[in-house]
């Protein structure tokens, strides 16, 4: 029985034989690359748009949340809250005076208002909004925006996860 020596993986790449570091580089860049691509579409912004207005929104578990940036907008970090943020941009990318009010209701049609507060960090402008959810639970949100003179709805359903699952 013959046995084949496997090459010792150094930091020297010229010091390796037939390629097989390579393709363990190749390989490990891959599943990286496909993980990170992975969160990124977990956790991506999603948009919609309303007219002359492009709506950005965002649901996630409170505690993905910076504990000072928590702080700074008097947020609850918890395994049982999230918090949605929508900002409105007009056409021309300017964040748009506007009065956003919405609902999220559960699969068993148990309806909660949202409540928005304002938010302006120099020329960015955004509403937040903080709500309790049981974990995995799909829930629809009913948004109204108010702007330019005009009321415009759209609606979304996403399941909310909490962190420690």
């Amino acid at each position: 029985m013959r046995v084949r020596s496997v090459p010792r993986v150094t930091s020297q790449l010229t010091r390796t034989s037939t390629g097989r570091y390579a393709w363990a580089r190749f390989s490990a860049l891959g599943v990286t690359t496909w993980v990170l691509l992975l969160c990124q579409s977990i956790l991506a912004e999603q948009s919609v748009t309303l007219g002359d207005y492009e709506v950005h929104y965002s649901a996630v578990n409170s505690t993905f949340l910076q504990p000072e940036v928590a702080e700074r907008h008097q947020i609850v970090r918890a395994d049982n809250r999230a918090t949605l943020t929508i900002s409105v941009l007009h056409a021309d990318s300017t964040a748009e005076p506007t009065k956003i009010s919405g609902t999220l209701t559960n699969l068993l049609s148990q309806q909660r208002n949202l409540v928005f507060t304002r938010i302006d960090e120099g020329s960015s402008r955004y509403y937040l909004a903080t709500f309790l959810f049981t974990n995995e639970e799909l829930l629809t949100f009913d948004i109204t925006i108010h702007t330019g003179g005009r009321q415009q709805s759209f609606q979304f359903k996403q399941k909310i996860f909490n962190r420690s699952t």
